[in-house]
């Protein structure tokens, strides 16, 4: 029972644009393709990127690819799929309690879209909760640690220098510090 609490995990990748035809389902493969016959793009549009779903248990070790979703997608279709997913997740017993992706503009507009309120200069107003759509519970917006890092240390590479009212992040201490540990190997 523990193990149908879950973290729903989703995250884009981009595919080599190329379609074939599959003579054992004898249809074409690599076009633009959302499920259930949905149609968003201009027929036969090559698909560029994928967008994957997969449920992670939170007290079990499995994890489990539920969906995939071929081509861009724009932050108000990727809120309806976060929102199937709940849904179907929930009729199937699962509960899901959060969810994570990366911090793409997209990904954090459809948050936003779902109900969170990430777009907010006053930390009071920082809401990283939505209302699941089927159930009574609030789930939680957990953004990438790993990415986010990333997309820090990127910044500070940028500009080199972030100032606080109180002190500075230099880059120099980063470049620094990759030299010693250089010179002590």
């Amino acid at each position: 029972e523990g193990s149908r609490h879950c973290n729903l995990v989703f995250d884009s990748m981009a595919i080599r644009k190329q379609v074939l035809w599959n003579a054992t389902s004898e249809q074409y493969v690599g076009l633009c393709d959302y499920g259930n016959g949905t149609s968003i793009e201009a027929a036969n549009s090559e698909a560029t990127e994928v967008l994957v779903f997969m449920l992670v248990s939170l007290r079990g070790t499995w994890k489990w690819p539920v969906g995939y979703f071929v081509d861009k997608i724009n932050a108000v279709v990727q809120a309806e799929l976060v929102k199937t997913a709940l849904i179907l997740s929930q009729r199937s017993g699962i509960r899901v309690w959060s969810v994570t992706c990366d911090g793409a503009h997209a990904n954090y507009s459809t948050m936003n879209i779902l109900g969170c309120n990430l777009y907010t200069t006053n930390y009071c107003e920082l809401k990283s909760t939505f209302k699941h759509p089927s159930s009574d519970y609030d789930v939680h917006f957990v953004p990438d640690a790993c990415h986010n890092v990333k997309l820090a240390r990127n910044m500070l590479g940028d500009l080199k220098i972030i100032k606080s009212p109180t002190a500075q992040i230099n880059w120099n201490h980063i470049t620094n510090l990759h030299t010693l540990q250089l010179d002590q190997n």
